[in-house]
């Protein structure tokens, strides 16, 4: 009888899709009859928390921080794992416990792998990482072989000369994984030499070289893993004339290629990097707590994570002097004057004396929280900030708690740019009572709740030249009504960024737009006019939700992604019409709780039976086609009968 029932079972579960949410704008797709994991969307996938003492939060580092569970339930039966294009980001631990993986291929959009993103995958054989990441990040010094791939046993290596790579069917020797040899073999290694296309080195990678005096990092290495030459205690290291602080390794054509690291020397406070140095490697300026004032080279483009970390949660730096009396850093300033593009992501300046910030160059992305209270860098003392026009995204309270520094005041907004473009980035909202706002014509960046719980704010037009608008920059504005997004450059509207705008009743997306995100409209109850641009590509999971009055939606033919749930509880649709050929939600149950939608209307070339789940009204597609070639066939036969009857 259990047999019997094991075979139903089995019989029952052969085929089973689930799907899950794995990111903001990220969802996941797991096959159960092959094991097949598909991941797709863009942006970030989440840190993945392992479980503990505290449910769904992860304890690291001495502090609770949050963590998501991912597709836990199914982690032991993934065989292999597709990231699609657009994803960005692979969070912590992302595939801890994934011990049956024996491939993974990641898409050529991921340019960051997070912290022990892959360790513990004993069984994973086949590793495609494309040359678009940048970021191997890695905080375990207790990392044994592999570094951050500590545990993937069964990892199949590209070799060259005495070397270990991983990398991809173009570059097959992207990341350097280590020398090849035993523990004794690695001691008589005294020189070496980095294959010309790699570019990343991980963490530990030559530990156990204890003899090795040189190594030729080619100018293709844009990221260096903590601990990378540990224990090599014979190294020989480039310095800049008389600075014998800061340490650098290269090649023939530029010695200063890498900062590898700085040495201890109380009696000095300030630091300039030298201008040809291009990558500062993971964890550099650890515990220089003597440092007032640092100034980045203006060739540096790549900068490692937790660059200053061994600062403590108060935002000092302690350490005890020669008299044994405890003291704490006191950096002030930081300039960082590159000219290329850079991405600042863990790069942790915590002092509570900074005084100023300048991100000239080409500073592309600021995370969460970099320089608040809450995020760890306490910036209170913080004055001003320049930032350059290349920025692309800043993240949510970026400076909470620095309540010294200076913004730029226009018409309800606060914000900061630089001394051509004063008005960059709209920051947030000049007190939480305005009625009304109007965004200068010059700004490019609405930053993440901007204008959150202004209740008094009835309206709001976008201009032109802005490109994003960040998560929940208009979060539960309950009295806001219209709001017209005219940007002329492709632009994306974030997470949240309208929920619980209960009032808002008319929306026009200009053509531009081309990514909607999670939650933007959800609860927006009273949308009854809504205008989506014929550009858009993806629509989150709830974008839609609970838009209870909205009774028909317009999808343009480029829409080749709607999440779980986008239209579901929309009480009063009724129509959708959508002119793609494919289904761009499969199985993502967006009209759930759509009692009154009985029409979908799509192409005849329309090639699913389902649109998101909803079953396709056959008349109303042949209706809405454009003319058919038996169309054009019965017409040249109607017209050959008139001419010769």
């Amino acid at each position: 009888m259990v047999s019997l029932w094991l075979l139903i079972v089995t019989a029952f579960c052969d085929g089973f899709i689930q799907l899950g949410s794995c990111g903001s704008e990220c969802n996941w797709r797991f096959d159960d009859s092959t094991g097949a994991l598909t991941i797709s969307g863009n942006g970030k996938i989440d840190d993945y928390c392992r479980g503990s003492m505290f449910g769904p939060y992860c304890f690291e580092n001495g502090a609770i921080t949050a963590g998501k569970l991912l597709w836990k339930s199914i982690r032991s039966r993934v065989s292999s794992a597709v990231i699609m294009d657009g994803i960005t980001h692979i969070g912590k631990y992302a595939f801890d416990g994934c011990t049956e993986m024996t491939s993974l291929t990641i898409a050529n959009t991921v340019d960051t792998i997070d912290d022990n993103a892959l360790v513990g995958c004993t069984n994973l054989k086949t590793l495609v990482i494309p040359d678009s990441v940048t970021s191997f990040w890695d905080n375990n010094k207790e990392y044994n072989r592999n570094g951050p791939l500590d545990g993937c046993d069964s990892l199949e290596f590209n070799e060259y000369e005495n070397g270990l790579y991983i990398g991809n069917p173009g570059n097959p020797y992207n990341i350097f994984v280590r020398p090849k040899g035993n523990p004794q073999e690695l001691k008589e290694i005294t020189t070496f030499k980095l294959h010309e296309r790699t570019r990343i080195i991980l963490g530990k990678a030559f530990s156990g070289c204890t003899n090795m005096k040189t190594v030729s990092i080619p100018d293709s290495v844009v990221c260096i893993g903590y601990h990378a030459f540990y224990d090599c205690e014979k190294l020989e290291y480039t310095k800049n004339g008389d600075d014998e602080v800061l340490l650098y390794l290269g090649n023939e054509r530029n010695p200063y290629y890498a900062l590898i690291t700085a040495q201890e020397n109380g009696d000095v406070t300030s630091i300039r990097i030298h201008d040809r140095t291009v990558v500062l490697a993971n964890f550099a300026f650890m515990n220089c707590y003597w440092l007032e004032t640092m100034i980045f080279g203006e060739d540096t483009y790549y900068i490692g994570s937790h660059l200053m970390t061994g600062w403590n949660a108060d935002g000092h730096a302690y350490y005890f002097d020669d008299e044994g009396k405890k003291q704490k850093g006191v950096l002030k300033k930081v300039t960082l004057t590159s000219n290329r593009a850079v991405q600042l992501y863990k790069v942790y300046l915590p002092a509570e004396n900074i005084v100023s910030l300048t991100l000239t160059g080409a500073v592309t992305d600021i995370p969460d929280e970099a320089f608040s209270n809450t995020g760890g860098s306490f910036c209170r003392n913080l004055k001003t900030v320049s930032i350059s026009d290349s920025l692309s995204s800043i993240g949510i309270n970026v400076f909470e708690g620095c309540n010294k520094l200076a913004y730029t005041t226009y018409r309800g907004g606060q914000y900061l740019g630089n001394d051509d473009n004063p008005f960059l980035v709209l920051v947030q909202a000049k007190d939480k009572t305005i009625s009304s706002v109007k965004i200068h014509g010059k700004t490019k960046i609405i930053s993440a709740g901007a204008f959150s719980d202004c209740n008094a704010l009835k309206s709001v037009v976008i201009p032109e030249a802005v490109t994003r608008i960040g998560t929940s920059a208009f979060f539960n504005c309950s009295s806001l009504k219209s709001v017209n997004i005219q940007s002329t450059v492709p632009s994306t509207i974030g997470n949240k960024v309208f929920k619980y705008c209960n009032n808002l009743e008319s929306v026009v997306i200009s053509d531009s737009v081309t990514s909607i995100g999670d939650e933007t409209f959800n609860f927006c109850r009273s949308i009854k006019s809504l205008t989506m641009g014929s550009n858009v590509q993806s629509i989150g999971m709830s974008a839609f939700e609970y838009c209870s009055s909205v009774n028909s939606f317009t999808l343009p033919s480029t829409c080749n992604f709607i999440g779980r749930g986008a239209f579901s509880h929309c009480g009063s649709l009724e129509k959708v019409s959508y002119s793609g050929t494919s289904d761009p939600g499969k199985n993502s149950k967006a009209f759930v709780g759509c009692p009154k939608l009985d029409k979908v209307e799509v192409p005849k070339e329309y090639t699913d039976s389902y649109f998101c789940g909803k079953k396709i009204n056959t008349s109303a597609a042949i209706l809405n086609s454009s003319p058919s070639k038996w169309l054009m066939t019965l017409v040249a036969l109607f017209a050959f009968v008139l001419l010769f009857p």
